[in-house]
Formats: C-alpha cells, structure tokens, sequence
C-alpha cells in the first residue's frame, strides 16, 4: 500500500513537471514585452532649499513575462528532480515526515510570486522589493523548521510555524496597504484576493497534517495537497498576469 502512495505521487510529481513546463514555454511564446521600473528612493541635500528631499531614481526595467516565466520553469525542475533522480531520497524523506526539496523549491518560487504582486499594485523600491523576497524566503524556512524539528518530537512544536506565519503575513500587509492607495486595476486585486486566499491554504494543509484531521493523519496525503496546491496557485498567478498585461 506504502508503495503505491509513492508511485501515485511520482506520477503527480511528472504531472505537475510537465504542466508548469508546458506553461513557462507557452508564456514566453505568447507574451508582450511589457515592463516594470525598479527604482531607487533616497534623501538628497538640495543646496537651494537648504532641505532634504525625496529623490526617485530609475534603476532598470525587468520584462514582466521573464519574470513570470522563471517560476513555472524552476517548479518544473523540482518537481522532475523529485521523481527521478530524487525519488529514492524523496521516499526516505516522506517517510520521516519532511521534505526539503519542496521547501528549497518554495523558497525561490513563492518569493519570486510576491515580488511579482507587489510589483504589480505599483511597489517599485528595489530595497523594498528585496526585503519582501527575503521575508518570503525567512517564512519558508521557518516550515522546513517546523518539520524537520517534529521529526523527533512526541508533542508538535508549533514555535516554527508561529514565527513563520507572523514573517509571511508582512509582505501581505504591505501589498494590501500600497493597494488601497494606488487603486490598481481589476485584474491585479483579483490576483491579490485569489493567491493570498491560496498561500493560506498551504498553512491549513500544514496544521491539518500535524493535528493528523482525518486523511491528513497520513503525511503522504498532506504532501500530495501540497502539489496539488502549488500547481493551481501559480497557474492561476501566470494566466491572470497574463490576462491582464502580457497578451498581444
């Protein structure tokens, strides 16, 4: 039975490899060159005013449809990874309860997906946009934590999971608040609504798994939830960007 589970997830696994695949290629083909502006803000000494001033400086353009093409194409690679040459590390892991590969993948994709939505509701500051990346980052690191700290504990720790969902709800905050100022356009709240619903999911799948509710008492269910909730999340994230700035 044990060896089944794993079967259905490889095949899963070369599911979601070929689809998020698929995806990054028929972006790249199908989008516009449109960009975004990364900027820099910083204080200037202005000698006429005798004051200090705000000062804007544009650093570079990055092609949106690059951007969004990366994700797809590095979840398509961890996923392959994890059903080839990965697959019997993936089965030791899976049975202790943890998977590193998925929080390695998710450290990249998921940061690279909020820097995407904060881009889009008009947030440009390059310091900005670095700090949410790495806030992303700190967040998926704190769920590698929290299962590789309840590998060896009767009673689940739940610090990991506490700090880590404090660190990830700030670059929420932040998004939400630059919204409600710079009133963007359908589209973009649509992607806000619709992924922060969504990255909420994979805390409840978490906490499902370790208080072992029903399928989720076996973490191999836990894991498959997860697949399934990276392929709609980024797919949703890519089509609706695309929808609403990169098609010709």
């Amino acid at each position: 039975m044990e060896d089944e589970k794993f079967q259905q997830l490889k095949k899963l696994n070369l599911f979601a490899a070929a689809f998020h695949l698929i995806q990054g290629v028929l972006i790249l083909l199908l989008s516009t060159g449109f960009t975004i502006t990364v900027t820099r803000g910083y204080l200037r000494y202005d000698e006429a005013t005798r004051s200090l001033v705000n000062v804007t400086e544009n650093l570079f353009q990055v092609n949106l449809a690059y951007l969004i093409a990366l994700f797809p194409f590095l979840t398509f690679f961890a996923h392959f990874m994890v059903s080839t040459l990965l697959f019997e590390r993936y089965k030791k892991n899976l049975s202790k309860g943890i998977n590193p590969y998925r929080w390695a993948e998710y450290s990249v994709t998921a940061s690279i997906m909020i820097v995407i939505i904060a881009m889009l509701v008009g947030i440009s500051d390059i310091g900005a946009l670095i700090m949410m990346f790495f806030l992303n980052v700190a967040m998926i690191f704190f769920g590698y934590d929290m299962e590789h700290l309840n590998q060896y504990t009767e009673k689940v720790n739940w610090t990991p999971f506490i700090f880590g969902s404090i660190t990830g709800l700030i670059p929420w905050v932040v998004i939400f608040m630059t919204m409600l100022r710079s009133h963007p356009p359908s589209f973009v709240i649509w992607i806000f609504v619709s992924i922060a619903v969504l990255f909420n999911l994979f805390p409840i799948n978490m906490v499902l798994q370790y208080k072992k509710v029903g399928k989720w008492a076996d973490y191999l269910y836990g894991e498959k939830v997860y697949i399934i909730l990276s392929l709609v999340s980024k797919t949703l994230l890519v089509w609706q960007v695309f929808a609403g700035t990169l098609r010709p």
